[in-house]
């Protein structure tokens, strides 16, 4: 067994190591052989590929204030017929690479055609012995444009309404913010808005981060073509509750002699507030400022802002006025005094079972208003009444009312009329003023009593 693996390795050994030194110069002769016969046959020949096209020294053009607008819209790859040796055939793409250099646009000449197309060669290199025959396109079109830097207001756009009975206010807010870009981009930006929602609030509504974009004139959105200082701002947009408040005019001063103010109104009686619920609760009314009166013969008007009279947060609500009008009407001053008989005064009462009896003197009144109105006004249609709704069995003091126009007043105090109220099988009594029961009725000299008065008679 030992002697037959003996024999094998003499063999190997053989075959290896015997003639040794011719057996290597056989393999290195054939080696030198294939590389004579590789070169022999690695002849030229022509191949089309396509590279990307590379923007060079962009940065330099940021750097001097410049920026390509069309970048999106240039030509993206070259394609290139080069000549080369078959033996770099399947590499040959890693030796090529095609570029424009954007430097050669820092130029005077150039930043006076911002906005106009520049031509620029696509540069191709190739890093072996292979040789670039042609190429398309040869070059590509670029338009530039200065980049500026500009402020642009900011408008919160309030959609939706409050709850019921609420309005809110002017928002508050980072009202400007700084805009770059191209010149010709940035030329048109028309504003800088952001939404902001009040549907239903009963209370201030605030958002931290309300995203802020750039719309054009016509109204599309060219955010992505600009670069603004901030995202997002910060909202308050307050809501405050509405009170209905009257507005009080007053007058200072006379009118001239034979004249008085017949009138003082005021348009809109009312006004709608709006603010912090503390501040409206304190505001019962608005009280104007007087008018002055003067020594005047004619009317006056004057205006009146509520706003200029409103402290705090409390303002007046948008849909409401805030210019108030009051009106003095001066009228020449008549004096009038008229007698009614008694037969004239009319009773306001469900009569039933009840008799009425009222003293037979007839009833004198002064009146005073615009002498017009005055003269029109006598006894036979100055209608004076008496309510006795609600009055019991008995003696009552009650006052006459007296149907005038607005524009004219009674002078002096209340007319008191003293009334006797009885069943009808009765008889009633009148009571002279001051007295109040039959012991009272005696002559003035107290021997003698008054005669009793029967209403059914």
């Amino acid at each position: 067994m030992q002697e037959g693996g003996k024999d094998v390795i003499r063999i190997l050994n053989d075959f290896f190591l015997k003639d040794i030194g011719w057996k290597l110069l056989a393999l290195v002769s054939a080696v030198l052989l294939w590389f004579v016969v590789y070169n022999i046959d690695d002849t030229l020949y022509t191949r089309t590929i396509t590279k990307p096209i590379t923007l060079v020294h962009e940065d330099v053009l940021l750097e001097n204030g410049f920026i390509i607008t069309n970048k999106d819209k240039l030509t993206q790859s070259v394609s290139i017929k080069i000549q080369a040796k078959r033996s770099i055939r399947d590499n040959l793409s890693t030796f090529v690479s095609a570029y424009v250099d954007l430097s050669s646009l820092i130029t005077s000449t150039n930043s006076n055609r911002l906005g106009e197309p520049i031509n620029l060669p696509i540069k191709v290199e190739v890093y072996t012995n292979a040789v670039p025959l042609s190429q398309k396109p040869e070059s590509i079109i670029v338009i530039i444009d200065r980049i500026i830097t500009q402020p642009s207001p900011v408008l919160v756009i309030i959609e939706g309404e409050p709850k019921q009975g609420f309005e809110c206010q002017n928002p508050t807010y980072q009202d400007v913010v700084e805009v770059t870009g191209p010149k010709s981009v940035v030329d048109t930006v028309a504003s800088i808005r952001t939404v902001v929602s009040v549907k239903d609030a009963d209370k201030d509504v605030e958002i931290q981060d309300a995203p802020i974009y750039a719309y054009n004139a016509d109204g599309k959105d060219i955010t992505e073509s600009l670069t603004l200082s901030v995202e997002s701002i910060a909202v308050k947009v307050p809501v405050y509750q509405i009170k209905t408040v009257p507005i009080k005019p007053s007058f200072e001063g006379s009118p001239n002699e034979g004249y008085w103010v017949s009138s003082l109104t005021v348009e809109p009686e009312t006004i709608d507030l709006v603010g912090p619920q503390e501040e409206l609760d304190s505001i019962v009314e608005i009280a104007l400022k007087p008018v002055i009166i003067d020594g005047d013969m004619e009317s006056k008007v004057a205006s009146f802002s509520i706003r200029e009279l409103l402290t705090g947060k409390v303002a007046v609500r948008s849909t409401a006025s805030d210019s108030v009008i009051v009106r003095v009407e001066i009228d020449e001053e008549a004096v009038k005094d008229i007698t009614i008989p008694s037969s004239s005064i009319s009773i306001i009462r469900d009569i039933g079972n009840f008799v009425v009896q009222i003293p037979p003197e007839p009833v004198k009144v002064t009146i005073r208003g615009p002498a017009d109105e005055v003269e029109k006004i006598n006894s036979s249609n100055l209608l004076a009444e008496l309510d006795l709704s609600g009055l019991s069995q008995g003696i009552h003091d009650v006052a006459l009312h007296f149907e005038l126009s607005p524009k004219v007043v009674k002078l002096g105090g209340p007319v008191m009329i003293r009334v006797v109220i009885n069943e009808r099988t009765s008889t009633a009594t009148i009571f002279p003023s001051g007295l109040s029961s039959l012991d009272d009725l005696s002559s003035p000299d107290g021997n003698e009593a008054l005669p009793a008065y029967d209403p059914l008679d």
